[in-house]
């Protein structure tokens, strides 16, 4: 679905990520770690032209997307839910969707609503309650039903656990595969590395802008993790 080629891409005149080549497997989680200042958010970045590319292709769904510009990638069905939780905070949860979801037509904004309050009931029971007074977990929920009201091909998540407590991750973890199963394909950053790996497909590990494994996470034993990426127990 999504294809880097020989991609180098930074800030100024500094490559943070070198030579990348990537495979992101159609309506499959593919899970991006690697150690901080890796480049994993700058790869993410430049997919959305946030970073200059220098060298290389991304291709989505066969199609040469390098220089399209970031506002038009949602059109395509590439859809980003950056660290800091994107919604109106002002706003009651069911106006947020709305918004969100404002480039649909009726039937396919109704869709849209079914799916996400199937997968996120706790948000259904606060439709008409402001954001910001929602739990922590909530607000993430949110974020990410905000997403899916714009009916995304490819879902990029840059660390959709972050701050959540060890129960929370999980279920919200789970939900994450709950949208795989909506037919979406996913690419993740996460810190929550051993979690996040029960929840995932395929696994890339990032170190010094490069990939030093990829592969399914079946593949990726602990003694692989420990000595490419942890650097000890598990």
């Amino acid at each position: 679905m999504l294809e880097l080629i020989n991609l180098k891409a930074g800030y100024d005149n500094l490559n943070v990520i070198n030579k990348i080549s990537l495979n992101i497997k159609k309506k499959k989680i593919t899970l991006l770690i690697g150690p901080n200042g890796a480049g994993k958010s700058t790869l993410i970045k430049t997919i959305f032209k946030l970073a200059k590319i220098s060298q290389g292709k991304i291709i989505f769904n066969k199609k040469d997307i390098t220089k399209i510009p970031t506002n038009k990638l949602s059109e395509l069905g590439i859809v980003y839910m950056p660290q800091n939780m994107s919604f109106f905070s002002e706003l009651t949860v069911f106006e947020n969707l709305i918004i969100a979801g404002r480039k649909s037509d009726i039937k396919e904004f109704d869709v849209c609503l079914l799916k996400v309050f199937t997968i996120f009931p706790e948000l259904k029971k606060n439709t008409n309650k402001i954001s910001t007074y929602l739990s922590g977990g909530q607000q993430q929920m949110l974020a990410i039903a905000i997403a899916i009201m714009q009916r995304p091909k490819l879902l990029i998540l840059d660390e959709p656990t972050k701050g959540l407590s060890p129960k929370i991750v999980s279920g919200l973890l789970n939900k994450i595969v709950e949208i795989k199963k909506l037919g979406i394909t996913i690419l993740m950053i996460e810190q929550n590395v051993k979690k996040a790996i029960e929840f995932s497909d395929n696994v890339v590990i990032l170190e010094n802008g490069k990939i030093i494994w990829s592969g399914k996470k079946e593949q990726l034993n602990k003694k692989k993790l420990r000595h490419l990426y942890l650097g000890g127990n598990i």
